[in-house]
């Protein structure tokens, strides 16, 4: 009994913490991205002697988390994200693959084997 609440302590503190951490990164990712493209903006005028605003760094960093949302919102849509599921589960998981083969034999049988 020991071991099972121990278990679930575990899995529960890995779920939350990999949740925090989708959402930490991608607010350290947004400004990763403003850092990143400001260094370029600095390369650029430093190297080629183009300037134009810092405000661009921002910009461009803003396009990249909409370009990310829009590509996001397109695999939604299409329905990339359900194969992918599908796959991870009927393929991957033998106890599902089994559970999912034992469906569709009452489905087309009528529970006959």
């Amino acid at each position: 009994m020991q071991k099972k609440l121990l278990a679930v302590l575990l899995a529960k503190f890995y779920l939350r913490h990999n949740r925090g951490l989708e959402l930490t990164s991608f607010i350290v990712n947004a400004v990763k991205m403003i850092v990143y493209f400001g260094g370029l903006w600095y390369l650029v005028k430093e190297w080629f002697n183009i300037d134009f605003s810092k405000w661009i760094a921002i910009g461009l960093a803003f396009g990249y988390i909409v370009i990310c949302y829009l590509i996001g919102f397109l695999d939604e849509k299409i329905g990339f994200w359900k194969i992918q599921n599908i796959y991870n589960s009927r393929e991957l998981n033998p106890f599902i693959r089994e559970m999912a083969k034992n469906i569709e034999d009452i489905k087309n049988n009528g529970g006959g084997k």
